[in-house]
Protein backbone atom coordinates (compact mmCIF):
# COMPACT_ATOMS: atom_id res chain seq x y z
CA UNK A 1 0.00 0.00 0.00
CA UNK A 2 0.95 3.64 -0.47
CA UNK A 3 -0.47 6.84 0.99
CA UNK A 4 -2.36 7.16 -2.32
CA UNK A 5 -3.97 3.72 -2.15
CA UNK A 6 -4.54 3.30 1.59
CA UNK A 7 -8.13 3.45 2.90
CA UNK A 8 -9.67 3.75 6.34
CA UNK A 9 -10.49 0.03 6.22
CA UNK A 10 -6.72 -0.67 6.24
CA UNK A 11 -6.36 0.74 9.77
CA UNK A 12 -6.66 -2.63 11.59
CA UNK A 13 -3.96 -4.18 9.39
CA UNK A 14 -1.70 -1.13 9.81
CA UNK A 15 -2.19 -1.16 13.58
CA UNK A 16 -1.41 -4.91 13.68
CA UNK A 17 1.74 -4.39 11.62
CA UNK A 18 2.92 -1.55 13.87
CA UNK A 19 2.24 -3.68 16.95
CA UNK A 20 4.22 -6.53 15.39
CA UNK A 21 7.03 -4.13 14.55
CA UNK A 22 7.21 -2.91 18.15
CA UNK A 23 7.46 -6.54 19.32
CA UNK A 24 10.49 -7.17 17.12
CA UNK A 25 13.90 -7.32 18.70
CA UNK A 26 16.23 -4.40 18.07
CA UNK A 27 18.35 -6.71 15.88
CA UNK A 28 15.32 -7.62 13.75
CA UNK A 29 14.31 -3.93 13.51
CA UNK A 30 17.86 -3.14 12.32
CA UNK A 31 17.41 -5.60 9.43
CA UNK A 32 14.41 -3.59 8.13
CA UNK A 33 16.23 -1.08 5.97
CA UNK A 34 13.56 -0.25 3.37
CA UNK A 35 11.71 2.24 5.61
CA UNK A 36 8.95 -0.15 6.63
CA UNK A 37 8.32 1.66 9.93
CA UNK A 38 8.18 5.08 8.24
CA UNK A 39 5.80 3.69 5.62
CA UNK A 40 3.55 2.18 8.30
CA UNK A 41 3.50 5.49 10.22
CA UNK A 42 2.64 7.38 7.03
CA UNK A 43 -0.06 4.86 6.10
CA UNK A 44 -1.53 5.07 9.60
CA UNK A 45 -1.62 8.88 9.48
CA UNK A 46 -3.22 8.89 6.03
CA UNK A 47 -5.76 6.18 6.94
CA UNK A 48 -6.73 8.09 10.11
CA UNK A 49 -7.11 11.29 8.09
CA UNK A 50 -9.37 9.47 5.61
CA UNK A 51 -11.39 7.93 8.45
CA UNK A 52 -11.87 11.33 10.11
CA UNK A 53 -13.04 12.81 6.79
CA UNK A 54 -15.47 9.91 6.26
CA UNK A 55 -16.85 10.32 9.78
CA UNK A 56 -17.25 14.08 9.29
CA UNK A 57 -19.03 13.48 5.98
CA UNK A 58 -21.35 10.93 7.59
CA UNK A 59 -22.08 13.36 10.43
CA UNK A 60 -22.88 16.15 7.95
CA UNK A 61 -25.18 13.82 6.00
CA UNK A 62 -26.95 12.78 9.22
CA UNK A 63 -27.30 16.43 10.29
CA UNK A 64 -28.78 17.39 6.91
CA UNK A 65 -31.14 14.40 6.94
CA UNK A 66 -32.32 15.27 10.45
CA UNK A 67 -33.03 18.82 9.28
CA UNK A 68 -35.04 17.52 6.30
CA UNK A 69 -36.99 15.07 8.47
CA UNK A 70 -37.69 17.60 11.24
CA UNK A 71 -38.93 20.23 8.78
CA UNK A 72 -40.47 17.88 6.21
CA UNK A 73 -43.97 19.36 6.52
CA UNK A 74 -42.94 22.93 5.75
CA UNK A 75 -40.44 21.77 3.11
CA UNK A 76 -43.37 20.02 1.44
CA UNK A 77 -45.16 23.34 0.92
CA UNK A 78 -45.01 25.50 -2.20
CA UNK A 79 -45.66 29.20 -2.69
CA UNK A 80 -49.11 28.11 -3.91
CA UNK A 81 -49.95 26.07 -0.79
CA UNK A 82 -48.29 28.13 1.95
CA UNK A 83 -50.50 30.15 4.33
CA UNK A 84 -49.82 32.85 6.90
CA UNK A 85 -50.26 30.25 9.65
CA UNK A 86 -47.12 28.52 8.31
CA UNK A 87 -44.92 31.46 9.36
CA UNK A 88 -43.85 29.96 12.72
CA UNK A 89 -42.78 26.70 11.03
CA UNK A 90 -40.93 28.63 8.32
CA UNK A 91 -39.15 30.76 10.92
CA UNK A 92 -38.21 27.66 12.93
CA UNK A 93 -36.83 25.94 9.83
CA UNK A 94 -34.82 29.01 8.79
CA UNK A 95 -33.39 29.34 12.30
CA UNK A 96 -32.48 25.65 12.30
CA UNK A 97 -30.88 26.04 8.86
CA UNK A 98 -28.67 28.87 10.10
CA UNK A 99 -27.55 26.66 13.01
CA UNK A 100 -26.44 23.84 10.69
CA UNK A 101 -22.74 23.24 10.11
CA UNK A 102 -21.42 24.43 6.74
CA UNK A 103 -20.85 20.78 5.83
CA UNK A 104 -24.50 19.95 6.52
CA UNK A 105 -25.67 22.99 4.54
CA UNK A 106 -23.57 21.72 1.62
CA UNK A 107 -25.49 18.42 1.80
CA UNK A 108 -28.82 20.22 1.31
CA UNK A 109 -28.78 20.29 -2.47
CA UNK A 110 -32.53 20.41 -3.18
CA UNK A 111 -32.88 24.18 -2.71
CA UNK A 112 -34.26 23.96 0.82
CA UNK A 113 -32.97 27.42 1.81
CA UNK A 114 -34.30 29.08 -1.35
CA UNK A 115 -37.65 27.36 -0.85
CA UNK A 116 -37.87 28.53 2.77
CA UNK A 117 -37.00 32.10 1.75
CA UNK A 118 -39.69 32.03 -0.96
CA UNK A 119 -42.25 30.53 1.44
CA UNK A 120 -41.46 33.19 4.04
CA UNK A 121 -41.90 36.01 1.53
CA UNK A 122 -45.22 34.57 0.29
CA UNK A 123 -46.54 33.84 3.80
CA UNK A 124 -45.66 37.38 4.92
CA UNK A 125 -47.39 38.78 1.84
CA UNK A 126 -50.50 36.73 2.64
CA UNK A 127 -50.40 37.78 6.29
CA UNK A 128 -50.14 41.45 5.33
CA UNK A 129 -53.12 41.06 2.98
CA UNK A 130 -55.12 39.31 5.71
CA UNK A 131 -54.29 42.03 8.21
CA UNK A 132 -55.23 44.73 5.71
CA UNK A 133 -58.49 42.92 4.99
CA UNK A 134 -59.26 42.62 8.71
CA UNK A 135 -58.49 46.32 9.20
CA UNK A 136 -60.81 47.26 6.32
CA UNK A 137 -63.57 45.07 7.75
CA UNK A 138 -63.14 46.68 11.17
CA UNK A 139 -63.20 50.16 9.62
CA UNK A 140 -66.39 49.35 7.69
CA UNK A 141 -68.03 47.82 10.76
CA UNK A 142 -67.17 50.89 12.85
CA UNK A 143 -68.78 53.07 10.18
CA UNK A 144 -71.96 50.96 10.21
CA UNK A 145 -72.16 50.99 14.01
CA UNK A 146 -71.41 54.71 14.32
CA UNK A 147 -74.06 55.62 11.73
CA UNK A 148 -76.53 52.81 12.47
CA UNK A 149 -79.37 55.18 13.33
CA UNK A 150 -79.32 57.09 10.04
CA UNK A 151 -78.60 53.90 8.06
CA UNK A 152 -81.79 52.41 9.54
CA UNK A 153 -83.89 55.17 7.90
CA UNK A 154 -85.64 54.79 4.58
CA UNK A 155 -86.76 57.41 2.09
CA UNK A 156 -90.19 56.98 3.69
CA UNK A 157 -89.01 57.60 7.27
CA UNK A 158 -86.32 60.26 6.72
CA UNK A 159 -87.02 63.86 7.74
CA UNK A 160 -85.29 67.16 7.09
CA UNK A 161 -84.08 67.07 10.71
CA UNK A 162 -81.95 64.05 9.71
CA UNK A 163 -79.79 66.16 7.34
CA UNK A 164 -76.95 66.75 9.86
CA UNK A 165 -76.69 63.00 10.54
CA UNK A 166 -76.80 62.24 6.82
CA UNK A 167 -74.10 64.82 6.08
CA UNK A 168 -71.94 63.48 8.92
CA UNK A 169 -72.33 59.93 7.62
CA UNK A 170 -71.52 60.96 4.02
CA UNK A 171 -68.43 62.87 5.18
CA UNK A 172 -67.33 59.85 7.22
CA UNK A 173 -67.94 57.61 4.19
CA UNK A 174 -65.68 59.77 2.02
CA UNK A 175 -62.94 59.51 4.67
CA UNK A 176 -63.03 55.69 4.62
CA UNK A 177 -60.24 53.80 2.89
CA UNK A 178 -61.11 52.30 -0.49
CA UNK A 179 -60.77 48.87 1.09
CA UNK A 180 -63.32 49.77 3.80
CA UNK A 181 -65.69 51.23 1.18
CA UNK A 182 -65.44 47.92 -0.70
CA UNK A 183 -66.59 46.13 2.48
CA UNK A 184 -69.81 48.18 2.58
CA UNK A 185 -71.83 45.95 0.29
CA UNK A 186 -75.33 46.75 1.56
CA UNK A 187 -75.69 49.95 -0.49
CA UNK A 188 -74.91 52.31 2.41
CA UNK A 189 -73.63 55.07 0.11
CA UNK A 190 -76.62 54.82 -2.25
CA UNK A 191 -78.98 54.87 0.73
CA UNK A 192 -77.31 57.96 2.20
CA UNK A 193 -77.47 59.76 -1.17
CA UNK A 194 -81.17 58.87 -1.49
CA UNK A 195 -81.85 59.96 2.11
CA UNK A 196 -80.07 63.26 1.52
CA UNK A 197 -82.05 63.95 -1.64
CA UNK A 198 -85.32 63.17 0.14
CA UNK A 199 -84.45 65.18 3.26
CA UNK A 200 -83.51 68.21 1.15
CA UNK A 201 -86.89 68.21 -0.66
Amino acid sequence: KTTETVTSSDLPAITAALTAYEELSEAAKAKLVDGEKSLLDALKAKAEEIKAAEEADAAATAEANTFKTTHATILGKTTETVTSSDLPAITAALTAYEELSEAAKAKLVDGEKSLLDALKAKAEEIKAAEEADAAATAEANTFKITHATILAKTVDTVASSDLPAITTALTAYEELSDAAKAKLVDGEKSLLDALKAKAEE
